[in-house]
């Protein structure tokens, strides 16, 4: 679980490095950033699915019982965020806020992204 933690952490500060870059050409030249903002909505995804992780080990680490071990509760989570990535694949955003859309499909990929890790984890 601790190699599960270390990923987590490398994918959110990862992610804030970016958003941070972002934030820097936001604030040099609004138009260009935003034109070339795909990166962000990646960034932002990738940070929405750390936290989700976090919440998901913090109850891995706050105690389990002998049937719900912590390699048991990292298991939901993969399967949880393989289940979600599933759905958003076979039901993707539909909104008329192309940005809504496009979160929608970046914290789908991000979630199968993290499973994909956790092999190598």
């Amino acid at each position: 679980m601790e190699a599960v933690s270390r990923l987590v952490e490398r994918r959110a500060e990862s992610a804030q490095a970016d958003l941070a870059k972002f934030a820097a050409r936001l604030a040099e030249d609004p138009c260009s950033a935003l034109t070339w903002s795909e990166g962000a909505f990646k960034a932002a995804a990738a940070l929405k699915v750390c936290a989700e992780a976090r919440r998901w080990l913090e109850v891995a680490a706050a105690g389990t019982s002998d049937k719900v071990t912590p390699e048991t509760v990292v298991g939901m989570l993969a399967a949880q965020f393989t289940a979600d990535a599933l759905r958003a694949a076979r039901h993707p955003e539909r909104s008329t806020s192309v940005q809504s859309n496009l979160v929608g499909q970046e914290v789908a990929a991000a979630k199968a992204e993290f499973v994909d890790s956790l092999s190598w984890a």
